[in-house]
Formats: C-alpha cells, structure tokens, sequence
C-alpha cells in the first residue's frame, strides 16, 4: 500500500476540511479549476495541499451562491477585486432572471392546478354548438405577432365600433366577435389579421355597410385565465376535430365573454372559441 506523503492531505482529508464533496473536488480536478497537488502514478489517489485551503473555500462559497465553474475559473486565473465585483454583478442579473421566470411559473403551476389540470390530453371540454345567423359592422385589423400588439390592435378595433355604435345609436346585442382569418395550421406567431365584429339586433335598423355572419354549426370550447394560455385550449379544440367525423371550416370566431381590460389584466379572461366545421 501506498503512504502518504508528508505535509499532503488525502482527498477524504481534503473534503472534510473543505466541506467539498470528493465527487466534486474530482470534478473540479477534471475541469482545471482544482487540481491537487499530486496524483501518485501507481494508485491514482490524488492528494491536496493545506496550501490549497483558501482557493478551495473560494470555489465553495461561490458554487454556494451558484456561479458557474467557467466563470469561478476565469476569476482565478487573474484574480482581482474589480474582476470579482463585475463577475458577482453579472451573476446577480442572471439569478434575478432566474427568479423572475422562477415566479412566473409558480403562476402558471398555480394556475394550472386552479383549474383541474387542463394540461392532460382531451382534458378541455369540446362541444357542437349552432350558431345563428347575426347582423354586424366590422372593421379589420392586423398586429405583430405578440400579445401587448394584438391587444392593442383588438382594442382599437372595438373602440372605432363602439364608437360608431354610440353615434349612429345602433342597437348593439352582444360582445364583438373576432374572426380569425390565418390558415388553421399556420404558426401560431404569424402576423395576427382580424376582423372585428359587432353583432346588431336582429329586426333594427341596419347601416348601409352591415352585413350577415352567417350560420354554422360549430366546435366550441371556453377558456378560462391568461391570453397566453390560449394555445393549449386552441390545440384540444383542433385535435377535437382531427378525431371527430368533422373538417375545419375557418375563419374562426373568438369572443372574449369576460374582459379583458388589457395585456396587464388578463386573469380573469372567459375567451369561448369557435371553429366552424362542417360532415365530412
């Protein structure tokens, strides 16, 4: 059996008095930022210097506070306090990041609890609805693909309606339908065209620019919470249909029951979704 060296401490040695565990220092060691100060060539068995104490309580406390290996091992090897404050700082935006998404997705977690799991395949409910045939004025709109842009541009739409509603005292009878004129499998961050609708009652006087939202017969689902839920709900509502007797038959008409005030409120959003289909 090997002895060992004099003034060398073993690995075991090493780990207890630095609280690093040996799987770590050995990594350490692999990686170049640790190396011990010598490897008997016949055993292998790596053994540390005390001189060595202080750059290993170094590596801890910052693996303590998470900071990557290569960017322990770039302060090492030209070590200096401005280099230290600016490699913590940088570190602190990126836990602060960290965080921030961290919060964001205990929301979601929550949310999706909140509501019965509605993560699980075929778990949204899916039904056949009639929709009758409804007088409207419109207007069309367009936005990038993000959810402050459409937002915006829904809400501009349904201002100019509500306003011309208001001036020409037309009889408004429920909540402005949006048609969605995309292709039903285009990519969900293409450029968002619209057209917004606002139902008339039936038997007033009509404008000379309304026109018929025909009939049809409809898959539906609602969606309760966050825009950026949709999705989900969208995708339950098109794998419905893949697996039911029936095509797709677009554009499709979302009508947001409950709100929303904005893209900082969107919480307590009730947004049913409507896909025309037709027998195959």
């Amino acid at each position: 059996m090997a002895s060992q060296p004099p003034q060398l401490l073993t690995i075991g040695q090493f780990a207890a008095l630095t609280d690093i565990s040996r799987p770590s220092l050995r990594r350490y060691d692999e990686a170049g930022l640790l190396r011990p100060a010598l490897v008997d060539d016949a055993t292998g068995y790596r053994y540390y210097s005390s001189a060595q104490l202080d750059v290993a309580e170094t590596i801890r406390l910052l693996r303590e506070l998470q900071v990557p290996l290569a960017d322990i091992q770039e302060l090492l090897a030209a070590y200096d306090a401005e280099g230290l404050e600016q490699l913590l700082t940088a570190h602190r935006r990126r836990v602060a990041e960290q965080v921030e998404r961290g919060a964001q997705i205990l929301a979601r977690v929550d949310d999706v609890l909140s509501q019965g799991l509605p993560l699980i395949p075929q778990s949204h409910e899916v039904a056949v609805i009639e929709l009758p045939e409804t007088p409207v004025i419109s207007c069309r709109g367009q936005s990038s693909p993000s959810l402050d842009a459409l937002t915006a541009a829904r809400a501009a739409c349904a201002e100019r309606l509500d306003e011309r509603a208001a001036a020409e005292r037309l009889a408004a009878q429920g909540p402005i339908v949006y048609l969605h004129e995309l292709d039903l499998f285009a990519p969900w961050y293409s450029p968002a065209r619209f057209q917004a609708c606002l139902p008339l009652a039936q038997g007033s006087t009509l404008p000379t620019d309304a026109w018929i939202l025909p009939p049809c017969t409809a898959a539906s689902t609602i969606h309760t919470g966050p825009w950026d839920g949709l999705r989900a709900s969208w995708a339950a509502l098109v794998a419905w249909v893949g697996r039911s007797a029936y095509d797709a038959s677009p554009p499709v008409r979302v009508t947001y029951e409950v709100g929303p005030q904005g893209p900082a409120a969107p919480a307590g959003c009730v947004t049913h979704i409507a896909l025309p289909i037709r027998s195959i």
